[in-house]
């Protein structure tokens, strides 16, 4: 992979020098060599582009309701952890997606949790969660380790924080897969990837068990950690089946009257066989809901649109749960009901220091897909928690979220010189069925601002899925036209009733097709004045239609012999390629391309050829924030450009990259900043008079060193190259800058 990069670095410095007929002040090589090291894959837009960091332009979903979370990527199967990653006292919340295994970080700020893409550091050096992510301290040093599904099979591995109390995390992995011991038997402790386990004190001697479900399903199993038995200390995990049926219960679940509900179950030498309907997908949350110190549960299951909560009246190590006294829908005075599957977590996240209950969604491919998170707030006791009426669509409610597979599209429709959005959903979830929708935002100096949550009645279109628009006059008549493409490959054409207008009537429902899952992007490949179109296809490939005065004619389906067709997700190795152009100041414009893996694949295009096959030259997702369904746009401005990424979770992630750009408008910044940062070959230098807060770290998320500035001050680059984060606090404001030193 190196190798590829380093080639593709001089191969754009060779075409820059003869651009520019000089040659590139810093070798690459140099840079490339470093962040392979690290496992990323470094790409040259980083040559052109001084800096690549995500942005949070302000957006006014209604008066008085700023979406202070707006841009970070949206929820579909949130699951809730908390840690303490800064070492201030105060546990950061980790949410991990099981939908495509995205983690996302929020940092306490006052009333309200913010969205800190730069903590993901944390974990992504280290480790790639699959399928369910729990953080359990098991060893007892008072720092939390982290558990997740086996990437290979129905186990699970286990990582261990390794750095001390008080410091940021550091991931070991310590069991891979965890094991048990089985009627004497050792082997990998079973638990199906798409179940979530019970991690707690089980039995109250100071270590954690485990509950999981048996092989078929039907029954909770208790493997007991025997650390403390046999060593003395907790810090280890030596388990031995404990129960084949903990609590004595299986659970049942009749489709036909919608009752979610517990049968008794008596393991053991005699045990009845009883087995009922096979159990798919199940979530475990032992707890104590009524102060008897004994271990209750809550469980979530794939087929009941609600919880049912179980309460043992037997003892720590024999449980038995009486369904007689099971409670269902949970809880009783305002159930979580969701399409399938929700699942809970006990954490505290109004921070009185008593965990609440957050019900979510946990079907990764399907289910609610807006409003996901109910949150109980606790009221009562750790032990004995009593339920405030829910806040639904907590946290949620700080983000664009759309639906599922959001498609971001920047267009100014009212010509005002800043960037408008149109945003679209592949699809969203109804009581009804799917639907899909539009929104419109106004640009201006300080962010958007919602102007239409039904742009264009998109609804009203039945079987309409995967609308995406590109924007641009294509006949040249002073009429803006919108394009859109849809799941069947069919591309409708819109126009402004007037010019300037931002009305827009439906002229064709047909104006041209491909294979299917078009996205259509407006570019004027050719120079001659009008707009051609490239479309993204399902199969991971481009066509180009020339315009021919209004009329437009396909060139290839195969434009630059692209193909992103997916590897690593799909067993049918699908690919949805969505196409963006990318400017690089001097040189030309580079075609990136997203898809449905994740990546943003940059090409050198050459539109002479065009079906001849285009340089890949790296791939941009390496420096940014993962998801799948990668669906990017972009807008230059005159001193940087904006990268929208749409994310299958129906959210947008915003970039921005400084140094060059070609617009007339500046981009808003909300707040705007109150310092000048310059990076030169031996440091930086800060331009500020007012007070402010530098913290230097490491890619790892590792303090340097911080100091606070009010004057002009250069600071020393550090000893060693490579890559720093230089985060500044400016009042309420925070940013992070990268810095790199090859």
């Amino acid at each position: 992979m190196c190798i590829v990069v380093i080639g593709a670095f001089r191969a754009l410095g060779a075409l820059l020098s003869a651009q520019t007929e000089k040659k590139p002040a810093q070798p690459a090589q140099a840079a490339v060599s470093y962040f392979c090291q690290m496992g990323l894959l470094f790409t040259l837009v980083t040559l052109t582009y001084a800096q690549i960091a995500p942005t949070f332009p302000q957006v006014v979903w209604k008066p008085g309701d700023t979406l202070y979370n707006a841009w970070a990527g949206g929820l579909h199967a949130p699951q809730f952890s908390t840690i303490d990653l800064t070492a201030d006292g105060q546990p950061e919340l980790i949410v991990f997606d099981r939908m495509d295994n995205r983690l996302l970080v929020f940092e306490k700020q006052g009333l309200h949790w913010r969205y800190r893409p730069e903590f993901s550091f944390y974990f992504y050096f280290f480790l790639r969660p699959h399928h369910w992510m729990l953080l359990r301290d098991y060893d007892g040093d008072g720092d939390k380790d982290l558990f997740t599904a086996s990437p290979n099979g129905p186990n699970i591995c286990v990582y261990r924080n390794i750095n001390p109390i008080g410091s940021p995390p550091i991931w070991e992995l310590t069991y891979a897969p965890l094991q048990s011991t089985y009627y004497g038997y050792t082997s990998a402790l079973f638990s199906n990837a798409v179940n979530i386990p019970g991690i707690t004190d089980i039995d109250g001697d100071g270590d954690v068990d485990f509950l999981v479900y048996e092989v078929l399903g039907n029954f909770i199993e208790w493997h007991r950690n025997k650390a403390i038995e046999l060593l003395g200390r907790p810090d280890a995990l030596i388990l031995e089946l404990a129960s084949e049926c903990w609590g004595h219960i299986a659970e049942r679940y009749d489709h036909s009257t919608n009752e979610f509900y517990f049968v008794d179950y008596i393991c053991g030498p005699d045990q009845r066989q009883l087995r009922p309907q096979c159990h798919q997908e199940g979530s475990l949350l032992p707890i104590q809901l009524n102060g008897d110190t004994l271990i209750d549960i809550i469980v979530g299951d794939f087929l009941p649109p609600y919880l049912i909560a179980g309460y043992n009246t037997g003892t720590r190590t024999i449980a038995h749960i009486d369904p007689a006294t099971a409670q269902a829908p949970y809880p009783l005075f305002a159930p979580a009901v969701m399409p399938d599957f929700p699942a809970a977590y006990y954490e505290d996240v109004t921070g009185d220091g008593k965990p609440d209950l957050l019900v979510a969604n946990n079907n990764g491919l399907d289910g609610t897909d807006r409003h996901s998170v109910w949150l109980y707030p606790n009221v009562g006791r750790v032990d004995s928690p009593a339920w405030a009426p829910p806040i639904i669509g907590w946290l949620h409610n700080t983000m664009i979220d759309i639906g599922t597979g959001a498609h971001p599209t920047f267009a100014d429709l009212n010509r005002d010189g800043y960037p408008d959005l149109i945003l679209t959903c592949r699809q969203t979830y109804t009581p009804t069925g799917p639907s899909t929708q539009a929104w419109l935002f106004w640009g201006g100096p300080s962010g958007f601002t919602l102007a239409d949550s039904n742009w264009l009645n998109l609804p009203q279109f039945a079987n309409l899925i995967a609308p995406i628009f590109t924007t641009g006059d294509i006949d040249g008549n002073g009429r803006l036209d919108l394009l859109m493409g849809t799941s069947t490959g069919a591309i409708w054409r819109w126009e402004e009733t007037s010019p300037a207008s931002t009305n827009f009537q439906l002229l064709s429902q047909s104006f041209l097709s491909v294979s299917s899952e078009a996205a259509p992007l407006l570019y004027d490949i050719d120079n001659d004045g009008d707009l051609d179109l490239l479309v993204g296809t399902r199969n991971g490939r481009l066509a180009l239609f020339t315009n021919q005065s209004g009329a437009f004619q396909l060139l290839t389906d195969y434009l630059g012999q692209i193909e992103v067709r997916d590897t690593l997700i799909s067993t049918h190795h699908l690919g949805y390629a969505r196409p963006a152009l990318l400017p690089i100041p001097g040189f030309g414009t580079l075609l990136l391309v997203g898809n449905i893996t994740g990546f943003l694949h940059i090409y050198l295009p050459d539109w002479s050829i065009p079906t001849a096959a285009w340089p890949l030259m790296g791939d941009l997702s390496g420096l940014t924030q993962r998801g799948t369904f990668t669906s990017p746009s972009i807008w230059a401005f005159n001193d940087s450009t904006w990268l929208a990424i749409g994310l299958r979770q129906g959210g947008v992630i915003l970039y921005r990259l400084d140094g060059y750009g070609t617009s007339s408008a500046s981009p808003p910044q909300a707040p705007a900043h109150t310092y000048c940062l310059t990076r030169t070959e031996t440091g930086f230098y800060l331009h500020t008079t007012t007070p402010l807060t530098l913290t230097l770290l490491t890619p790892l998320g590792q303090t340097l060193w911080e100091t606070t500035c009010s004057q002009p001050t250069f600071f020393e680059k550090p000893h060693t190259p490579g890559l720093y984060l230089l985060r500044i606090t400016d009042k309420d404001h925070i940013s992070t800058h990268r810095l790199l030193w090859p």
